[in-house]
Order: structure tokens, then sequence, then C-alpha cells
């Protein structure tokens, strides 16, 4: 049982990191694009 926990909280660890990654990107990308 403990074993299924700690597999749930990975995938929302995960999920939120790619949330994150996928926000800040999204964010730089315009800014990075002035700069070239």
């Amino acid at each position: 049982m403990k074993v299924v926990r700690y597999a749930i909280v990975l995938l929302i660890f995960g999920a939120v990191a790619g949330g994150v990654l996928a926000y800040s990107n999204d964010i730089t990308a315009p800014i990075i694009a002035e700069q070239e």
C-alpha cells in the first residue's frame, strides 16, 4: 500500500513539475526571441 501512495505522489510531482516547466517556458520563450 505504501508503494501505491509513493507512486501517486511521484505522478503528482511529475505533473506539477511538468506544468511549471511548460509555464516558465511559455514566459521565457518570447524574452529569448527578443534578445536574438
